[in-house]
């Protein structure tokens, strides 16, 4: 029964790594189409572009709302503000 409980374990950890791989690739994906938009980080000796913390894709239709945001860049904005 252990080593069911460590195999499940082990398998969930390695999807959660599958699924963070996948969604960074999608997030990387959409900061190479973003076109014209820039997005801009607050330094202290002023602005420096940069590709942002994520995205939010709405369903007009039903008002779901789904985040994609690289957790490294989000904690290094916010947690690295002078």
């Amino acid at each position: 029964m252990k080593s069911m409980r460590a195999n499940l374990s082990q398998l969930i950890l390695q999807l959660q790594d599958t699924l963070i791989d996948a969604k960074l690739m999608v997030i990387r994906k959409l900061d190479s189409v973003r076109g014209l938009v820039g997005t801009f980080m607050e330094k202290p000796n002023g602005f420096e572009v940069s590709n942002g913390e994520g995205f939010v894709a709405v369903n007009r239709i039903s008002q779901n709302t789904i985040k994609l945001v690289d957790r490294l860049v989000f904690s290094k904005s916010n947690f690295n503000l002078h």
